[in-house]
């Protein structure tokens, strides 16, 4: 297996809950979470942040990063990674298709025995899905 790599792009379209980034050549979307999720993936995602803030210089990918691989658990990481799959899609020649379904099955066969792909739309999906989330609590706090 090759290493994955992240393309990341704004996609300007009027579905603006939308962010596309492409991983091997290959185009991808993730949509915005939905509240209740959103939350839930912003508390396990950045819950060893001190008082919500970032280190001067630190961006949400690269927190992403060292928290995924140092601090979450496997539940924890295993949690992220399912809920960011449930809202990407790949462009496929028959249009976009859900990676995962809402029941947990993989649409997209070749993420499933993917790791580092899977590892790179489950940041994406992370990073994007909770970006607003702390703008507007930052924003909400000052």
């Amino acid at each position: 297996m090759g290493k994955s790599e992240l393309k990341s792009y704004q996609y300007d379209r009027v579905e603006s809950e939308y962010e596309c980034f492409e991983i091997n050549g290959s185009e991808y979307r993730v949509r915005m979470f939905d509240a209740f999720t959103g939350v839930s993936v912003a508390k396990t995602a950045w819950k060893n942040l001190l008082g919500g803030t970032l280190p001067e210089g630190t961006t949400l990918s690269d927190l992403f990063m060292a928290l995924s691989l140092k601090v979450l658990t496997e539940e924890e990481l295993e949690k992220l990674m399912h809920c960011s799959m449930k809202v990407c899609e790949k462009r496929l020649k028959s249009g976009w298709t859900e990676v995962v379904d809402k029941s947990g099955h993989f649409q997209v066969p070749e993420i499933e025995h993917d790791s580092a792909a899977a590892f790179l739309i489950t940041k994406h999906a992370v990073v994007f899905g909770t970006s607003s989330f702390f703008t507007a609590l930052s924003s909400a706090l000052k």
